[in-house]
């Protein structure tokens, strides 16, 4: 039995802080690892401004030792992403994910945000199964994790 864990997807912030110090006790190493594990949630409600609540807890993405990173954001009906710059996620429950956002950000109920993961092996327990996309993130493949 394989476990799965950042040698197969990397990931977005622990691995690849590991990585940029491995780089610099090592600088003739050429290329960067790339994420590739992320988890999509719609917003599900906007309670005041500064503040969403998403549709992802706990039981959807690792959140150890870091929590979920936004990535982008797409806004309902749109397939080109939006940039999710300053957004920060500060609390996470079962089901639910607390984001942080500057004034004046553009963000409606119902906005699909693309989250990133600081050690990806305790999303994929949380899975049957993942989808395998392309860069245009249309469907090319089913992973089944085996847990």
């Amino acid at each position: 039995m394989l476990r799965p864990g950042c040698y197969v997807v990397h990931d977005h912030k622990l691995y690849a802080g590991a990585m940029a110090d491995v780089k610099s006790r090592h600088p003739q190493l050429a290329g960067e690892l790339q994420p590739a594990l992320e988890v999509f949630a719609q917003v599900q409600s906007l309670p005041e401004p500064g503040r969403a609540i998403v549709a992802l807890g706990k039981r959807d993405i690792g959140h150890e030792p870091d929590l979920p990173i936004a990535l982008r954001r797409y806004p309902q009906g749109q397939a080109t992403p939006c940039a999710v710059d300053g957004w920060r996620s500060v609390h996470i429950m079962d089901q639910h994910l607390f984001l942080e956002l500057p004034a004046g950000t553009e963000i409606a109920v119902g906005d699909v945000i693309a989250f990133g993961t600081s050690h990806p092996c305790l999303t994929f327990d949380k899975w049957r199964r993942l989808l395998l996309v392309d860069a245009d993130l249309k469907r090319r493949g089913d992973l089944e994790t085996c847990f």
